[in-house]
Protein backbone atom coordinates (compact mmCIF):
# COMPACT_ATOMS: atom_id res chain seq x y z
CA UNK A 1 0.00 0.00 0.00
CA UNK A 2 2.91 2.64 0.49
CA UNK A 3 4.34 1.85 -2.48
CA UNK A 4 1.24 2.76 -4.73
CA UNK A 5 1.31 5.92 -6.43
CA UNK A 6 0.55 8.76 -3.94
CA UNK A 7 0.38 11.51 -6.97
CA UNK A 8 -2.89 12.81 -6.06
CA UNK A 9 -3.89 15.61 -4.17
CA UNK A 10 -4.59 15.90 -0.60
CA UNK A 11 -8.03 17.31 0.08
CA UNK A 12 -9.96 18.94 3.26
CA UNK A 13 -8.86 21.16 5.70
CA UNK A 14 -7.89 21.36 9.24
CA UNK A 15 -7.67 18.15 11.79
CA UNK A 16 -8.77 16.31 8.84
CA UNK A 17 -6.68 17.23 6.01
CA UNK A 18 -3.67 17.38 8.03
CA UNK A 19 -4.44 13.52 9.60
CA UNK A 20 -4.35 12.57 5.58
CA UNK A 21 -0.85 14.54 5.20
CA UNK A 22 0.13 12.50 7.86
CA UNK A 23 -1.19 8.80 6.84
CA UNK A 24 0.40 9.92 3.30
CA UNK A 25 4.08 10.41 4.91
CA UNK A 26 4.28 6.89 5.83
CA UNK A 27 5.58 6.24 2.18
CA UNK A 28 8.23 8.98 2.48
CA UNK A 29 10.10 6.07 4.05
CA UNK A 30 8.67 2.95 2.84
CA UNK A 31 11.24 0.29 4.34
CA UNK A 32 11.35 2.18 7.75
CA UNK A 33 7.74 2.25 8.05
CA UNK A 34 7.64 -1.82 6.78
CA UNK A 35 9.35 -3.23 9.26
CA UNK A 36 8.27 -0.87 12.08
CA UNK A 37 5.00 -2.40 11.33
CA UNK A 38 5.90 -5.78 11.02
CA UNK A 39 7.52 -5.74 14.47
CA UNK A 40 4.72 -4.86 16.05
CA UNK A 41 2.32 -7.27 14.06
CA UNK A 42 4.76 -9.83 14.68
CA UNK A 43 4.79 -9.70 18.59
CA UNK A 44 0.97 -8.68 18.73
CA UNK A 45 0.38 -11.74 17.12
CA UNK A 46 2.36 -13.81 19.50
CA UNK A 47 0.46 -12.03 22.66
CA UNK A 48 -3.00 -12.73 21.07
CA UNK A 49 -2.49 -16.51 19.97
CA UNK A 50 -0.79 -17.18 23.51
CA UNK A 51 -4.05 -15.45 25.01
CA UNK A 52 -6.23 -17.54 22.51
CA UNK A 53 -4.96 -21.13 23.99
CA UNK A 54 -6.76 -20.84 27.21
CA UNK A 55 -8.88 -23.35 28.16
CA UNK A 56 -11.70 -24.13 30.94
CA UNK A 57 -12.57 -27.99 30.78
CA UNK A 58 -15.42 -26.38 33.04
CA UNK A 59 -17.61 -25.38 30.30
CA UNK A 60 -17.31 -28.58 27.93
CA UNK A 61 -20.39 -31.13 27.77
CA UNK A 62 -19.45 -35.09 27.83
CA UNK A 63 -18.50 -35.88 24.48
CA UNK A 64 -16.86 -39.18 23.68
CA UNK A 65 -14.57 -37.23 21.45
CA UNK A 66 -12.97 -35.17 23.91
CA UNK A 67 -10.71 -34.90 26.55
CA UNK A 68 -13.49 -36.31 29.09
CA UNK A 69 -14.61 -38.53 26.47
CA UNK A 70 -18.36 -38.55 27.16
CA UNK A 71 -17.47 -39.16 31.03
CA UNK A 72 -18.43 -37.16 33.81
CA UNK A 73 -16.88 -38.32 36.72
CA UNK A 74 -13.81 -39.89 37.49
CA UNK A 75 -13.07 -41.81 40.62
CA UNK A 76 -10.07 -43.13 42.60
CA UNK A 77 -10.48 -45.35 45.50
CA UNK A 78 -7.65 -46.20 48.14
CA UNK A 79 -9.68 -50.07 48.81
CA UNK A 80 -9.87 -52.06 45.57
CA UNK A 81 -13.65 -52.89 44.38
CA UNK A 82 -14.00 -55.82 43.46
CA UNK A 83 -17.54 -55.92 41.71
CA UNK A 84 -18.93 -54.42 38.90
CA UNK A 85 -21.10 -51.27 39.64
CA UNK A 86 -22.98 -51.91 36.45
CA UNK A 87 -25.68 -55.20 37.42
CA UNK A 88 -27.59 -55.64 39.81
CA UNK A 89 -25.60 -58.06 41.51
CA UNK A 90 -22.49 -56.06 41.64
CA UNK A 91 -24.34 -53.33 43.19
CA UNK A 92 -26.01 -55.92 46.11
CA UNK A 93 -22.68 -57.34 47.02
CA UNK A 94 -21.48 -53.71 47.43
CA UNK A 95 -24.39 -52.40 49.66
CA UNK A 96 -26.05 -50.10 46.74
CA UNK A 97 -29.30 -52.10 46.17
CA UNK A 98 -31.55 -50.49 48.66
CA UNK A 99 -34.01 -47.68 47.95
CA UNK A 100 -32.21 -44.80 48.28
CA UNK A 101 -28.73 -46.14 46.47
CA UNK A 102 -31.04 -47.22 43.62
CA UNK A 103 -33.11 -43.88 42.88
CA UNK A 104 -29.52 -42.05 42.70
CA UNK A 105 -27.76 -44.45 40.69
CA UNK A 106 -30.43 -44.87 38.32
CA UNK A 107 -29.23 -42.15 35.75
CA UNK A 108 -25.98 -43.54 35.73
CA UNK A 109 -24.98 -45.02 31.92
CA UNK A 110 -21.92 -46.81 32.86
CA UNK A 111 -18.95 -47.25 35.40
CA UNK A 112 -15.59 -48.22 33.38
CA UNK A 113 -13.69 -49.90 36.04
CA UNK A 114 -9.76 -49.80 35.76
CA UNK A 115 -6.95 -52.01 37.52
CA UNK A 116 -4.18 -49.91 39.19
CA UNK A 117 -0.50 -50.47 39.52
CA UNK A 118 0.46 -47.60 41.52
CA UNK A 119 3.39 -45.36 40.46
CA UNK A 120 4.71 -41.75 40.46
CA UNK A 121 2.43 -38.86 39.55
CA UNK A 122 3.92 -38.43 35.64
CA UNK A 123 1.17 -35.42 35.43
CA UNK A 124 2.26 -31.94 35.09
CA UNK A 125 1.06 -31.18 38.82
CA UNK A 126 4.53 -33.23 39.46
CA UNK A 127 7.71 -31.12 38.96
CA UNK A 128 10.57 -34.25 39.41
CA UNK A 129 10.97 -36.46 36.13
CA UNK A 130 9.20 -39.74 36.77
CA UNK A 131 10.19 -43.08 36.41
CA UNK A 132 7.82 -45.47 37.52
CA UNK A 133 4.23 -44.45 36.51
CA UNK A 134 1.11 -45.52 37.57
CA UNK A 135 -0.04 -47.75 35.10
CA UNK A 136 -3.80 -48.66 34.67
CA UNK A 137 -5.19 -52.00 33.36
CA UNK A 138 -7.63 -50.95 30.43
CA UNK A 139 -10.57 -53.46 30.63
CA UNK A 140 -12.29 -55.38 27.64
CA UNK A 141 -15.44 -52.36 28.34
CA UNK A 142 -13.17 -49.48 27.37
CA UNK A 143 -11.45 -50.88 24.48
CA UNK A 144 -15.16 -51.79 22.78
CA UNK A 145 -16.48 -48.83 23.57
CA UNK A 146 -13.72 -46.40 22.37
CA UNK A 147 -13.86 -42.48 22.96
CA UNK A 148 -11.27 -39.80 23.69
CA UNK A 149 -9.42 -37.64 21.52
CA UNK A 150 -6.19 -38.95 19.56
CA UNK A 151 -3.11 -37.27 18.11
CA UNK A 152 -2.44 -38.72 15.13
CA UNK A 153 -4.93 -41.54 15.46
CA UNK A 154 -4.24 -43.83 12.43
CA UNK A 155 -6.74 -46.00 12.47
CA UNK A 156 -10.73 -45.68 13.04
CA UNK A 157 -10.68 -47.52 16.21
CA UNK A 158 -7.10 -46.67 18.19
CA UNK A 159 -7.93 -48.62 20.91
CA UNK A 160 -7.66 -51.95 19.53
CA UNK A 161 -3.86 -51.47 19.60
CA UNK A 162 -4.11 -52.31 22.92
CA UNK A 163 -4.45 -55.62 21.65
CA UNK A 164 -1.67 -56.17 19.18
CA UNK A 165 1.43 -57.69 20.04
CA UNK A 166 4.57 -56.13 18.83
CA UNK A 167 7.17 -58.51 17.58
CA UNK A 168 10.21 -57.35 19.49
CA UNK A 169 8.28 -58.06 22.85
CA UNK A 170 7.44 -54.65 23.97
CA UNK A 171 3.83 -53.98 24.96
CA UNK A 172 1.54 -51.55 23.64
CA UNK A 173 0.38 -48.70 25.97
CA UNK A 174 -1.32 -44.99 25.46
CA UNK A 175 -0.30 -42.16 27.26
CA UNK A 176 -1.56 -38.07 27.41
CA UNK A 177 0.55 -36.33 25.11
CA UNK A 178 1.86 -33.95 27.89
CA UNK A 179 2.10 -36.91 29.87
CA UNK A 180 4.56 -38.24 27.50
CA UNK A 181 6.28 -35.75 26.03
CA UNK A 182 7.04 -33.42 29.17
CA UNK A 183 7.06 -36.09 32.19
CA UNK A 184 8.70 -38.89 30.64
CA UNK A 185 10.29 -37.93 27.10
CA UNK A 186 9.10 -40.39 24.70
CA UNK A 187 6.50 -40.05 21.89
CA UNK A 188 4.87 -42.76 19.66
CA UNK A 189 6.68 -45.66 18.50
CA UNK A 190 9.21 -44.83 21.37
CA UNK A 191 9.98 -47.60 23.85
CA UNK A 192 10.03 -47.05 27.76
CA UNK A 193 11.19 -49.38 30.40
CA UNK A 194 8.99 -50.32 33.26
CA UNK A 195 9.94 -52.32 36.59
CA UNK A 196 6.86 -55.37 37.10
CA UNK A 197 5.72 -56.52 40.20
CA UNK A 198 9.04 -59.66 40.49
CA UNK A 199 11.26 -56.79 39.60
CA UNK A 200 11.98 -57.87 36.31
CA UNK A 201 12.41 -54.29 33.59
CA UNK A 202 9.53 -54.62 31.06
CA UNK A 203 9.82 -52.55 27.77
CA UNK A 204 6.62 -51.12 26.63
CA UNK A 205 5.73 -49.12 23.30
CA UNK A 206 3.98 -46.10 22.91
CA UNK A 207 1.06 -46.83 20.89
CA UNK A 208 -1.02 -43.33 20.76
CA UNK A 209 -1.62 -40.02 22.65
CA UNK A 210 -4.45 -39.09 23.60
CA UNK A 211 -4.85 -35.20 23.71
CA UNK A 212 -5.69 -33.19 26.66
CA UNK A 213 -7.43 -36.35 28.44
CA UNK A 214 -8.04 -37.11 32.16
CA UNK A 215 -5.54 -39.94 31.85
CA UNK A 216 -2.56 -37.53 32.68
CA UNK A 217 -0.38 -38.66 34.49
CA UNK A 218 -0.53 -42.49 34.20
CA UNK A 219 0.30 -45.02 30.99
CA UNK A 220 -2.91 -47.66 29.88
CA UNK A 221 -2.28 -50.87 28.99
CA UNK A 222 -4.22 -53.87 28.38
CA UNK A 223 -5.65 -55.86 31.18
CA UNK A 224 -4.46 -58.68 30.14
CA UNK A 225 -0.71 -58.26 29.76
CA UNK A 226 -1.61 -55.85 33.09
CA UNK A 227 -2.61 -58.86 34.86
CA UNK A 228 0.61 -60.50 33.93
CA UNK A 229 3.18 -57.91 35.41
CA UNK A 230 1.12 -57.49 38.22
CA UNK A 231 -0.79 -60.67 39.23
CA UNK A 232 -1.61 -59.54 43.13
CA UNK A 233 -3.37 -56.35 42.09
CA UNK A 234 -6.97 -57.92 42.31
CA UNK A 235 -9.69 -55.56 41.67
CA UNK A 236 -10.92 -52.13 40.44
CA UNK A 237 -9.11 -48.71 41.86
CA UNK A 238 -9.84 -45.99 38.85
CA UNK A 239 -13.42 -45.31 37.52
CA UNK A 240 -14.94 -43.73 34.60
CA UNK A 241 -18.21 -42.97 35.14
CA UNK A 242 -20.63 -42.05 32.54
CA UNK A 243 -24.14 -40.40 33.94
CA UNK A 244 -25.54 -36.52 32.97
CA UNK A 245 -23.94 -33.90 34.42
CA UNK A 246 -26.86 -32.76 37.07
CA UNK A 247 -26.59 -36.14 38.79
CA UNK A 248 -23.12 -35.94 38.88
CA UNK A 249 -23.21 -34.72 42.08
CA UNK A 250 -25.74 -37.37 43.77
CA UNK A 251 -24.21 -39.89 42.04
CA UNK A 252 -20.58 -39.09 43.48
CA UNK A 253 -21.96 -38.89 47.54
CA UNK A 254 -24.00 -41.81 47.19
CA UNK A 255 -20.93 -43.73 46.37
CA UNK A 256 -18.53 -42.18 48.67
CA UNK A 257 -21.09 -42.97 51.67
CA UNK A 258 -21.32 -46.36 50.68
CA UNK A 259 -18.20 -47.59 49.32
CA UNK A 260 -15.28 -47.14 51.78
CA UNK A 261 -12.11 -45.37 50.64
CA UNK A 262 -14.14 -44.08 47.43
CA UNK A 263 -13.48 -40.34 46.07
CA UNK A 264 -15.27 -38.86 42.74
CA UNK A 265 -15.02 -35.91 41.33
CA UNK A 266 -15.92 -34.39 38.13
CA UNK A 267 -14.07 -34.98 35.04
CA UNK A 268 -13.97 -30.98 34.31
CA UNK A 269 -12.71 -30.49 37.69
CA UNK A 270 -9.84 -33.10 37.52
CA UNK A 271 -9.36 -31.50 33.47
CA UNK A 272 -9.07 -28.15 34.94
CA UNK A 273 -6.01 -28.86 37.62
CA UNK A 274 -3.98 -30.57 34.73
CA UNK A 275 -4.88 -27.01 32.62
CA UNK A 276 -4.72 -24.55 35.38
CA UNK A 277 -0.36 -25.18 34.94
CA UNK A 278 -0.80 -24.69 31.67
CA UNK A 279 -3.36 -21.24 31.80
CA UNK A 280 -0.81 -20.09 34.07
CA UNK A 281 2.08 -20.47 31.96
CA UNK A 282 -0.04 -18.64 29.05
CA UNK A 283 -1.00 -16.20 31.75
CA UNK A 284 2.84 -15.49 32.35
CA UNK A 285 3.89 -15.55 28.85
CA UNK A 286 1.09 -13.29 27.74
CA UNK A 287 1.76 -10.70 30.55
CA UNK A 288 5.61 -10.52 29.74
CA UNK A 289 4.87 -10.33 26.04
CA UNK A 290 2.55 -7.24 27.02
CA UNK A 291 5.62 -5.35 28.65
CA UNK A 292 7.81 -6.47 25.86
CA UNK A 293 5.49 -4.79 23.35
CA UNK A 294 4.71 -1.75 25.49
CA UNK A 295 9.04 -1.56 25.33
CA UNK A 296 9.03 -2.24 22.04
CA UNK A 297 6.64 1.06 21.43
CA UNK A 298 8.68 3.11 22.81
CA UNK A 299 11.28 1.50 19.91
CA UNK A 300 8.84 2.53 17.23
CA UNK A 301 8.34 6.19 18.83
CA UNK A 302 12.24 5.95 18.24
CA UNK A 303 11.61 5.48 14.84
CA UNK A 304 9.77 8.24 14.83
CA UNK A 305 11.91 10.63 16.76
CA UNK A 306 14.38 10.42 13.75
CA UNK A 307 11.10 10.69 11.03
CA UNK A 308 10.65 13.91 12.85
CA UNK A 309 14.29 14.88 12.95
CA UNK A 310 14.53 14.29 9.33
CA UNK A 311 11.86 16.63 8.57
CA UNK A 312 12.38 19.50 10.91
CA UNK A 313 13.12 21.70 8.16
CA UNK A 314 9.57 21.03 6.80
CA UNK A 315 7.98 21.04 9.70
CA UNK A 316 9.42 24.84 10.06
CA UNK A 317 8.29 25.84 6.72
CA UNK A 318 4.78 24.20 7.48
CA UNK A 319 5.17 26.60 11.00
CA UNK A 320 6.52 29.68 9.10
CA UNK A 321 3.64 29.05 6.69
CA UNK A 322 0.61 29.47 9.60
CA UNK A 323 0.35 25.83 10.72
CA UNK A 324 -0.15 25.40 14.40
CA UNK A 325 1.54 23.28 16.92
CA UNK A 326 -1.34 21.40 17.58
CA UNK A 327 -1.78 20.83 13.38
CA UNK A 328 1.60 19.81 13.27
CA UNK A 329 1.30 17.29 16.13
CA UNK A 330 -1.72 15.77 14.43
CA UNK A 331 0.23 15.48 11.24
CA UNK A 332 2.82 13.40 13.19
CA UNK A 333 0.95 11.44 15.08
CA UNK A 334 -1.94 10.25 12.04
CA UNK A 335 1.47 8.69 10.60
CA UNK A 336 2.44 6.96 14.12
CA UNK A 337 -1.17 5.85 14.61
CA UNK A 338 -1.43 4.61 11.40
CA UNK A 339 2.24 2.09 11.71
CA UNK A 340 0.99 1.24 15.34
CA UNK A 341 -3.01 0.73 14.72
CA UNK A 342 -2.09 -1.44 11.17
CA UNK A 343 0.67 -3.62 13.11
CA UNK A 344 -1.37 -4.46 15.84
CA UNK A 345 -4.74 -5.18 13.92
CA UNK A 346 -2.75 -7.38 11.68
CA UNK A 347 -1.11 -8.94 14.39
CA UNK A 348 -4.26 -9.90 16.12
CA UNK A 349 -6.04 -10.72 13.03
CA UNK A 350 -3.88 -13.08 12.08
CA UNK A 351 -3.61 -15.11 15.43
CA UNK A 352 -7.51 -15.22 15.87
CA UNK A 353 -7.30 -16.80 12.55
CA UNK A 354 -4.72 -19.18 13.25
CA UNK A 355 -6.11 -20.07 16.27
CA UNK A 356 -9.82 -20.28 14.96
CA UNK A 357 -10.14 -23.84 15.53
CA UNK A 358 -9.63 -23.87 19.05
CA UNK A 359 -11.61 -20.63 19.44
CA UNK A 360 -14.56 -22.57 17.88
CA UNK A 361 -14.34 -25.13 20.45
CA UNK A 362 -16.57 -25.45 23.36
CA UNK A 363 -13.82 -25.38 26.40
CA UNK A 364 -11.78 -22.10 24.40
CA UNK A 365 -11.85 -19.62 27.48
CA UNK A 366 -9.84 -16.56 25.72
CA UNK A 367 -9.49 -13.78 28.35
CA UNK A 368 -10.57 -11.12 25.58
CA UNK A 369 -10.34 -8.32 28.41
CA UNK A 370 -7.03 -8.93 29.03
CA UNK A 371 -5.94 -9.48 25.52
CA UNK A 372 -8.01 -5.88 24.63
CA UNK A 373 -6.22 -4.00 27.84
CA UNK A 374 -2.41 -5.00 26.38
CA UNK A 375 -3.48 -3.51 22.93
CA UNK A 376 -5.44 -0.63 24.19
CA UNK A 377 -2.59 0.30 26.40
CA UNK A 378 0.25 -0.39 23.62
CA UNK A 379 -1.87 2.15 21.03
CA UNK A 380 -2.06 4.44 24.01
CA UNK A 381 1.92 4.28 25.17
CA UNK A 382 3.04 4.49 21.80
CA UNK A 383 0.85 7.26 21.04
CA UNK A 384 2.60 9.08 24.18
CA UNK A 385 5.47 8.45 22.61
CA UNK A 386 5.17 9.93 19.53
CA UNK A 387 3.30 13.18 21.37
CA UNK A 388 7.16 13.41 22.92
CA UNK A 389 8.83 13.36 20.09
CA UNK A 390 6.54 15.96 18.38
CA UNK A 391 7.35 18.45 21.42
CA UNK A 392 11.03 17.73 20.59
CA UNK A 393 11.01 18.72 17.28
CA UNK A 394 8.33 22.14 17.93
CA UNK A 395 11.14 23.26 20.60
CA UNK A 396 13.13 24.06 17.34
CA UNK A 397 13.23 27.41 16.93
CA UNK A 398 11.91 28.36 12.77
CA UNK A 399 14.38 30.28 11.58
CA UNK A 400 17.51 28.95 13.33
CA UNK A 401 15.95 25.21 11.09
CA UNK A 402 15.25 26.96 8.25
CA UNK A 403 18.75 28.97 7.84
CA UNK A 404 20.70 25.65 8.48
CA UNK A 405 18.56 24.45 5.35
Amino acid sequence: WVDSDRAAPIRGAGVAGTARLGVRNAARFRSRSVLSTGLIASATFLIVAIAAGHRNPAAELPDKSSGNGGFTLVAESTIPVLYDLNTPEGRGKLDLDDAAAEQSLAPMKTAVAFRVNPGENASCLNIYQTTQPTILGVPPRMIDRGGFKFVGAGSGKPWQTLRETHTGGAIPVFGDMNTLQYSLHVGPGQTLKIRAENGDLVDVRIAGMLDSSVFQGVLLMDEAPFQKLFPSRVGYQYFLIEAPPESAGAIADELESKLAGFDAERVADRLASFLAVQNTYLSTFQALGGLGLLLGTIGLATVMLRNVLERRAELALLRAAGFRNSLLAALVLAENALLLGWGLATGAASALLAMLPHLLSIGADVPWRDVAVIIAGVFLVGMLAALLAVRASLRTPVLATLRAE
